[in-house]
């Protein structure tokens, strides 16, 4: 009788870590919950990716407009458009920029009215996740 071959320890991984953040975001009940287990998914994604440097700075580039746009949105004082644009504008690695960024987004997102900061929320968390498992369809783990 033949023995089924096992799967590589990569795949065996990545399978893991997809599944703990899709129990993550299932287990969120409010939208800024599901969009930190999505922000979470996302960078665990990027970090695991096989071109970490060239997928986080891509990420990062759309995700920088992303807080742009919603920072005209939320219309916020000069003193807060200038600690964003500084956040966004600091130096690091292409990773601690991408978690910046997206740092950026949540605050910026939490500085517009309950009703349209839910909707985004759910919106990026929906984004987001997209984001992962497309990366990790491409081939997570390098």
């Amino acid at each position: 009788m033949a023995t089924t071959k096992r799967e590589p320890k990569r795949v065996r991984s990545m399978r893991r870590r997809s599944a703990h953040h899709a129990d993550r975001a299932r287990k969120a009940s409010t939208p800024v919950e599901r969009f930190r287990a999505a922000q979470d998914a996302l960078l665990s994604a990027v970090t695991h990716s096989r071109a970490p440097a060239r997928t986080a700075r891509g990420k990062y580039e759309e995700i920088a407009e992303h807080v742009r746009r919603v920072l005209d949105r939320g219309e916020p004082n000069a003193a807060s458009a200038a600690l964003y644009d500084s956040k966004l504008n600091q130096s690091g690695t292409d990773s601690a920029r991408l978690g910046n960024a997206l740092m950026c987004l949540r605050g910026a997102i939490s500085l517009l009215p309950e009703t349209e900061r839910d909707r985004l929320f759910e919106h990026y968390a929906r984004h987001l996740g997209e984001e992962a498992q497309l990366i990790d369809a491409e081939g997570g783990d390098r």
